[in-house]
C-alpha cells in the first residue's frame, strides 16, 4: 500500500515535468517506477484537473449549432466504494464499502477495483500519443461516490473537472445521466443566467446514460470570474454533493475590457501558468477539510512572483455556516481581487490580508506572492502548502503583477447587473427571513413564491433593497442576481459596496445592526430560487423562489429556444405559480 501511494505521488509530482524514463518491460515497470519515485524529493505539484472544454464541433455533433457557439457534455458518475487513496507516505485506502443506487460489489470485486486504480498510476510508455499522455496527466487519486466527469472518461473523482467558459459566448452544456437509478441535475452557482426553461431550474432532472439535459449558458452579458457547479436535486443534493458532485467554473474574460490595459496585469489575470486552483471541501469527512480532494495539497510557486489563486469553499456540514481560511503572513503577501466571482470595484485591495471568513458556498480570488514556504490553514488546520522554487528571469511570472505599473490599483469595468446601486433613490424595500425549514414562512414543499407586501411579483428592471434576517447562522443564497452590500450589518465577512451571491453575517441584528443588500433585477426574468446554503436546511424546506416579471407577455421576444432535453428527462409541465395566481395559492 505504501508503494501504491508513492506511485500516485509520482503521477502528481512529475507527470508534467521533463523527466524521462526509459520504457521498461511489463514485468519490471512497477519496480522501476517505485525506485524512481523513492529517489525523488517528497514534493507534490498542484492537483491536475481535467478541463471540460466547450467546442463548436461538439455543437455540430449534437445537432445544436444553430443554438450555441460551443458545447460540451458532462456525465454523472458513481463509484461503489467511498475509499480514498491517502497521499501520506504510509497512505492506504480508507473507509467502508457503500452501495450507491443499485450498484453492488463483492469483496473480491472491490479488491479488483482497488488494484485497477493503483495500476492506473503506472508510468506509461513514451510511445503513447500526445492525447493519451494528456489523459495520463489528468489521472485522479480519489474516487467519488457521486461525481461528474468529462465525456468518455472512465474515472469518477472529486472535485469534478473544471468547467471553462468564455465571456460573451452562448454555451450549450449537456448533462448525461448514468445507468443507475440516480437522478441528477446542475446548479451553476453564481452565474447570471436564466433559471427556468433551459436554465438550472432545480426541478429539472435526468437519469439514464441515453438521456441529456440541455442547459443554455448565455454569457453575452456576463463578467468573467470564478464560480462553481453542483447537484441541486431537491431531496438528493445533500447526498450527491457529500459524495463529490461538484466542481469549479472559470469564466475567461475572453479579451473583454476588465478595467485595465496594463500588459503585465493582463498577463497576471489571463496566463494559465499564473493561475492556481484551491477547492476546499468537507464533503468526505465533516470534521476535516480537503484541498483539491487531497488531505494535503502543495501549490508550487516561483519565489516572489504573483499568482492568481482561485479559492472555492464547499461545506456540507449542517451546523458550520462559516469557514476560516488563513495564510502565513510572514511568508506571503495576499491581496483580494474578487468575491464570489466578481471583481472588487478597486482591484486589488490596496491592503494585504491574511485571514478570510467565507460561507460554505463562497469563492475568493486573491493575488498571492510568497518569499518562503508557507501553509494555508482551514479552521486552524494546515491543508495546503505553498512551496516556493527559484524561477528564471524570462518567465511570465517575472513580470506579471496585479498592480498597474507595479504599485497602483485600478477600477474594474462594471456591467449593468453589477453596477454600483448605492446612490439610487428608487430601491424597493423588502425583508427576507431565513429559518431552518422555511423562508418568509414558506416551506419548499408548498411550491409557493415569495410575494411583495401587496401580493405582487418583482418587477423586471427594479432595484431591490432587502433586509436579511436569520443570516447569522443561515447562509443566504440567491440564484442569478448577485447582492451588493449596502450596510455595515453584513460585516465582518463582507465589504460594504462589494457584490456577493451568498451572505453569512454572524453579527447581524434585526434591531440595531441589520444586514442590507441591493439587487438589480436586470437581463433575466422568470422564477428565481433563494435558499439557505446549508444543504440539509434547504432539503428541510428552507428554499423557495420569487418571480421577476416583465411588462411584455412574451419574455423571449421571439427568440428560438433550444430543446430542453435530448431523450427523456423529468421536467415541470407547468410554469411555477406567480403571485397573481392568488386562487391557486390559497390551496397551498
Amino acid at each position: 500500500l505504501i508503494t501504491s501511494s508513492l506511485i500516485v505521488r509520482y503521477r502528481n509530482c512529475c507527470s508534467k515535468s521533463n523527466i524521462k524514463l526509459s520504457t521498461p518491460t511489463t514485468t519490471t515497470m512497477i519496480d522501476k517506477t517505485i525506485l524512481f519515485a523513492i529517489a525523488l524529493p517528497v514534493v507534490l505539484s498542484d492537483r491536475n484537473y481535467n478541463d471540460l472544454v466547450f467546442t463548436a464541433q461538439k455543437c455540430q455533433d449534437l445537432g445544436m449549432a444553430e443554438y450555441f457557439e460551443s458545447c460540451a457534455v458532462l456525465e454523472l458518475c458513481t463509484t461503489p466504494s467511498s475509499r480514498m487513496l491517502n497521499t501520506d507516505e504510509g497512505g492506504a485506502y480508507e473507509g467502508s464499502l457503500e452501495n450507491v443506487g443499485t450498484i453492488t460489489t463483492s469483496a473480491e470485486e472491490d479488491e479488483l477495483l482497488f488494484e485497477e486504480e493503483v495500476l492506473q498510476a503506472e508510468v506509461e510508455e513514451e510511445t503513447k500519443s500526445t492525447h493519451t499522455t494528456q489523459q495520463q496527466q489528468q489521472q485522479q487519486v480519489n474516487s467519488a461516490t457521486y461525481g461528474y466527469r468529462v465525456e468518455g472518461s472512465t474515472h469518477c473523482s472529486w472535485p469534478g473537472p473544471i468547467m471553462r467558459l468564455k465571456r460573451g459566448e452562448k454555451h450549450g452544456l449537456f448533462l448525461k445521466g448514468n445507468n443507475g437509478n440516480s437522478k441528477t441535475n446542475l446548479h451553476f452557482h453564481g452565474l447570471h443566467i436564466q433559471e427556468f426553461a433551459n436554465g438550472d431550474w432545480v426541478y429539472r432532472t435526468v437519469q439514464g446514460e441515453d438521456n441529456l439535459l440541455v442547459y443554455e449558458l448565455d454569457l453575452q452579458q456576463h463578467a468573467g470570474g470564478t464560480y462553481w457547479y453542483h447537484s441541486h436535486v431537491h431531496g438528493s443534493s445533500w447526498d450527491q454533493v457529500k459524495g463529490g458532485a461538484f466542481g469549479m467554473i472559470i469564466v475567461n474574460d475572453n479579451g473583454h475590457d476588465v478595467g485595465t490595459k496594463d500588459a503585465n496585469v493582463l498577463t497576471f489575470l489571463n496566463t494559465r501558468s499564473q493561475e492556481k486552483v484551491l477547492i476546499l471541501d468537507d464533503s468526505h469527512n465533516q470534521n476535516q477539510f480537503y484541498a483539491n480532494g487531497l488531505e494535503e495539497e502543495t501549490l508550487i510557486m516561483v519565489k516572489d512572483s504573483w499568482y492568481r489563486l482561485r479559492i472555492l469553499t464547499v461545506g456540507v456540514d449542517s451546523y458550520r455556516s462559516e469557514i476560516d481560511i488563513q495564510f502565513d503572513d510572514s511568508s506571503c503577501q495576499v491581496h483580494t481581487l474578487a468575491y464570489d466571482g466578481i471583481f472588487r470595484f478597486q482591484v486589488p485591495n490596496e491592503n494585504a490580508q491574511s485571514r478570510y471568513k467565507m460561507s460554505p458556498a463562497s469563492r475568493l480570488d486573491v493575488a498571492v506572492r510568497c518569499s518562503a514556504n508557507a501553509n494555508i490553514r482551514v479552521q486552524g488546520n494546515a491543508v495546503a502548502k505553498i512551496q516556493v522554487v527559484d524561477g528564471g528571469a524570462a518567465t511570465a511570472s517575472a513580470t506579471a503583477t496585479p498592480f498597474e505599473n507595479g504599485t497602483n490599483t485600478w477600477s474594474s469595468t462594471r456591467l449593468e447587473y453589477i453596477k454600483d446601486l448605492r446612490s439610487s433613490s428608487k430601491a424597493t424595500p423588502f425583508e427576507i427571513r431565513v429559518d431552518e425549514t422555511n423562508i418568509n414562512g414558506i416551506n419548499e414543499a408548498r411550491h409557493k413564491p415569495i410575494c411583495h407586501s401587496k401580493g405582487v411579483d418583482f418587477d423586471y428592471g427594479s432595484i431591490q433593497e432587502w433586509k436579511l434576517n436569520g443570516i447569522a447562522t443561515h447562509p443566504f443564497h440567491v440564484h442569478t442576481y448577485p447582492m451588493q452590500i449596502v450596510s455595515k450589518g453584513c460585516a465582518p465577512h463582507h465589504e460594504v459596496g462589494e457584490y456577493y451571491d451568498t451572505i453569512i453575517a454572524p453579527d447581524a441584528d434585526i434591531f440595531h445592526n441589520q444586514c442590507i443588500v441591493r439587487l438589480y433585477l436586470i437581463d433575466k426574468s422568470g422564477p428565481t430560487t433563494v435558499h439557505c446554503h446549508l444543504f440539509e436546511h434547504a432539503e428541510h424546506g428552507a428554499q423557495t423562489y420569487f418571480n421577476v416579471v416583465t411588462k411584455s407577455s412574451d419574455d423571449n421576444n421571439g427568440v428560438i429556444k433550444p430543446p430542453t432535453c435530448i431523450g427523456t428527462c423529468d421536467e415541470p409541465i407547468q410554469s411555477p405559480l406567480k403571485c397573481s395566481d392568488q386562487r391557486k395559492m390559497r390551496y397551498l
